[in-house]
C-alpha cells in the first residue's frame, strides 16, 4: 500500500538507529549487537548512533569500544546527564539515512518484532509499537467490550481491542494525551519508533526528557502527517517485573507546559537534513561527522510564514 500523500517507499532504505543510554553498561554489549546482527541482515546500509547521556558507569567505554570494532557504529557523548529529548536532538544531526528507528534499553525490546515497523512505513510517516507483552486485566476487558459495543450502536465505529496492559497511570496518560493533543495511539511513550527522517525537518525535539517521544508523536499530528501502531512483544524469559513501566509524572511536567505553552515547528538549520554537524554545548564525539546523506528529502522553509 502506498503513502496517502504520495511520498516515496521506503521500506527498503537505509535505517539510521538512535539509541540513548545512561548508566547501562551490563545491557549495551548485547543489545548492540542483537540490533546490529538485525539490520545486518536487512542488506542494507546502516548506522547505529549511540548516545551516552552522562553515564557514571562505564557504558561510554563499552559503547566506544563497539564502535573500535564495527563501523556502523557511532558514538556521541554528554558530559553530563541531560536526558532522552536532549540526548535525540544530539543525534539528529549526525543521521545520514532517510528511515530514522528510535529505541532503548529501559524495556526488554525484542529485535523480532522490528519488520512490523518496516512493513509499514511506506503507508505512513511514523509507526510506533504498542507494548503488548502483557495482557489487559479481566476488568479492563469487560469495561472495553462494553464500551465497543455501545459504539458500534449508536455511532457506527469498529474499534480495535487493546493489544496489551500498560499499567492504569500509563493507561490514564495515553487517554490525557489524546484529549490534549489528539493523538490517536494507545502507547504514545514506547521507545520502538520508525520515522521518516524527513519529518525532522518540520519540527525540532524541544523536550529534554522522556517527554520527548509523546511530543514528536503530538507534532507529527498536528502537521496532518500520518501514525500508524503495531503490537510489539517481550524478550523470552523476561521475568515480569522488567515488564513494569516506570512512571513519574514530575519528569514529564516541565516538557509538557513548555511544548504546550510555545510549541516550535521550524527548527534551526544544524537540524535540517544534510546540514554539517552541529558540535553541542557539552557534548563529545567519539566519531568523525557524518557525511550528509544523497538520498533526497522534503525540504521545508526554515522561516515563519
Amino acid at each position: 500500500m502506498a503513502h496517502p500523500n504520495g511520498k516515496p517507499q521506503l521500506s527498503s532504505a537505509p535505517i539510521s538507529m538512535v539509541l540513548p543510554v545512561r548508566n547501562q553498561a551490563s545491557l549495551i554489549e548485547r543489545a548492540v549487537a542483537a540490533w546490529a546482527k538485525t539490520l545486518r541482515s536487512l542488506e542494507r546500509p546502516f548506522q547505529i548512533l549511540i548516545v551516552d547521556d552522562g553515564s557514571s558507569d562505564d557504558s561510554a567505554t563499552r559503547a566506544i569500544a563497539l564502535a573500535e570494532k564495527q563501523s556502523e557504529v557511532e558514538v556521541l557523548r554528554h558530559e553530563q546527564p541531560r536526558g532522552f529529548g536532549a540526548a535525540l536532538r544530539t543525534a539528529l544531526p549526525h543521521v545520514r539515512h532517510p528511515l530514522l528507528f528510535v529505541t532503548a534499553l529501559d524495556y526488554p525490546y525484542t529485535t523480532s518484532d522490528f519488520p512490523k515497523l518496516l512493513e509499514r512505513i511506506d503507508r505512513c510517516d511514523l509507526v510506533s509499537g504498542f507494548r503488548a507483552a502483557v495482557r489487559p486485566p479481566r476488568w479492563y476487558a469487560v469495561y472495553r467490550t462494553i464500551v465497543d459495543t455501545l459504539f458500534r450502536i449508536f455511532m457506527g465505529l469498529a474499534r480495535e481491542p487493546l493489544p496489551g496492559w500498560l499499567g492504569w497511570k500509563v493507561h490514564l496518560y495515553n487517554r490525557l494525551m489524546r484529549t490534549v493533543f489528539g493523538v490517536q495511539l494507545d502507547d504514545v511513550e514506547s521507545a520502538y519508533k520508525l520515522i521518516r527522517r524527513e519529518v525532522f525537518d518540520c519540527f525540532p525535539i524541544q523536550s529534554e526528557g522522556i517527554f520527548a517521544l509523546t511530543e514528536m508523536v503530538a507534532k507529527a499530528n498536528f502537521m496532518t502527517l500520518w501514525l500508524d501502531e503495531v503490537p510489539i512483544g517481550a524478550q523470552q524469559g523476561v521475568p515480569a517485573e522488567a515488564l513494569a513501566i516506570s512512571w513519574n509524572w514530575r519528569e514529564r511536567r516541565r516538557d509538557l507546559l513548555l511544548v504546550l505553552r510555545q510549541p516550535e515547528f521550524y527548527p534551526p538549520s544544524e537540524y535540517r537534513v544534510g546540514a554539517p554537524p552541529q558540535r553541542d554545548a557539552g557534548l563529545e564525539s567519539e566519531t568523525t561527522a557524518a557525511q550528509p546523506s544523497d538520498t533526497p528529502h522534503l525540504e521545508v522553509p526554515t522561516e515563519k510564514p
